[in-house]
């Protein structure tokens, strides 16, 4: 009995530390509506067509994001000026 209970204990506490980790692995994605090329940064990776991801990865900062998006999403912010 106390042999289970410290293996369910262990589980536990397993599942949990892997939870809280992967909940607060910020990832960023620089993106752009398809009508307007309007460029943002978002913190989850686009599902649907509304949003289409601009460059082939997630950045682990928000201002690696945002460097980024002038270069990605150059030529709209070229049309800004």
């Amino acid at each position: 009995m106390l042999k289970t209970a410290f293996i369910l204990s262990i589980a536990a506490g397993t599942l949990a530390s892997v939870s809280i980790s992967s909940a607060s692995a910020d990832e960023y994605y620089v993106v752009r509506r398809p009508k307007t090329h309007d460029c943002t940064i978002v913190e989850q990776r686009p599902v649907d067509n509304t949003l289409v991801q601009v460059g082939p990865l997630a950045f682990k900062t928000r201002g690696e994001a945002e460097s980024r998006r002038t270069v990605l999403c150059k030529d709209r912010f070229d049309d800004e000026d």
